[in-house]
């Protein structure tokens, strides 16, 4: 990046007036509740509705990276969306709720009509290369479930990780707590609830391994 456009972004940055104007003059949605909420820059989006309540959030959308069509609702304070150079998110929906949660989306995925949530302080990270269609990926249940006998809460939010080069496929649901490694391949309607070794197909409910040593491509050969 130049200095002029360094400068620019920066500027950008410290006015948030001028944020909200400039995403609505790319057909983007705003509203934003708060201080010191930063969304990034403007031309990374298109067609996205983007709600904030709260504050020092921040919409960090890499050069060469796409939203469209995207809808982003924090509530809390100092939540973070990165998405890397190179990926592009459609029709998608972010919901950050409670402090201290972030996402993360590496460099040249393709996410499309998937949901993100994520609750109490926990995070989503997600590596390169990889391609996602209708999945649900959340660190929380959204609600507690109580041991009667302790009073204890038993199904506590945390994080999901996910590697590089992985495919989830259509309807797919990540559940809290799960890693999946590199290379592997989520079927179609499988719900995921432990994790995932590298280089294998999972598929079912819950997700079992199917076929080990495997490798995946875009290009059909």
């Amino acid at each position: 990046m130049n200095s002029i456009k360094r400068a620019v972004l920066l500027f950008i940055q410290k006015h948030e007036r001028l944020q909200r104007i400039l995403l609505w003059k790319n057909n983007s949605f705003v509203k934003i509740v708060g201080k010191n909420n930063y969304t990034g820059s403007p031309f990374r989006y298109k067609n996205c509705h983007i709600e904030i309540k709260g504050n020092n959030n921040t919409l960090d959308i890499s050069t060469a990276a796409m939203l469209k069509q995207c809808k982003i609702v924090i509530n809390g304070d100092n939540n973070h969306l990165k998405i890397m150079s190179g990926s592009i998110i459609e029709d998608s929906i972010f919901l950050l709720a409670d402090h201290n949660n972030a996402v993360s989306i590496g460099m040249n995925c393709y996410v499309i009509k998937c949901l993100f949530s994520i609750n109490e302080e926990t995070k989503i990270v997600i590596g390169e290369s990889c391609l996602m269609g209708r999945a649900d990926i959340r660190t929380s249940d959204n609600h507690s479930i109580i041991d009667q006998a302790s009073n204890l809460r038993i199904n506590k939010s945390s994080d999901v990780q996910i590697g590089n080069q992985v495919w989830i496929s259509n309807g797919a649901v990540i559940m809290k707590g799960v890693k999946i490694d590199c290379g592997s391949i989520v079927g179609a309607a499988s719900v995921v609830t432990k994790d995932v070794p590298s280089n294998v197909i999972v598929a079912g409910v819950p997700a079992k391994v199917v076929r080990e040593n495997i490798r995946w491509i875009h290009e059909r050969i």
